[in-house]
């Protein structure tokens, strides 16, 4: 090794050779993870899924337990009141309304003795909803007959 060798070597110039070989910094690789479905697309498919919808003409308040049980199962209610006593009428609706209301649901008199008990997983879009939740509440129960 000769002067320029060693004053290059001091320097840190030297070309040296090492035998070990020269690992460059780890860079960290970004992965990509793999799309999940869209939103809209997971939409799509439940829309796409058999709806049942459960029909109703209760003739006594003992079967506002099925209905709800329905309900806590993510199928829609539409019970028929019209050959139902008033009174009955009311503590269903009321029961129902209530477990709707726990689940997230809505409610919505579909006509004349006519309701809709819808869970959380059910949109339910009419003018009635929309004069609801505005604040212009009619009473639901006062035209049952």
């Amino acid at each position: 090794m000769g002067f320029g060798d060693w004053f290059k070597n001091i320097l840190g110039l030297s070309e040296e050779e090492d035998d070990e070989p020269i690992l460059e910094a780890a860079v960290p690789a970004t992965v990509d993870p793999l799309p999940k479905k869209s939103s809209q697309a997971s939409q799509l498919a439940s829309v796409l899924k058999k709806l049942t919808v459960v029909v109703i003409t209760p003739a006594s308040f003992d079967e506002a337990r099925k209905a709800v049980d329905s309900l806590k199962h993510g199928k829609p209610i539409m019970a028929n009141f019209e050959d139902t006593d008033k009174e009955v009428a009311r503590r269903f609706i009321d029961f129902v309304s209530g477990a709707c209301y726990a689940l997230d649901g809505v409610v919505e008199k579909i006509g004349k003795n006519v309701f809709l008990f819808a869970t959380s997983n059910v949109a339910v879009a009419s003018e009635r909803l929309r004069n609801w939740e505005e604040g212009s509440r009619s009473g639901a129960l006062d035209d049952i007959d």
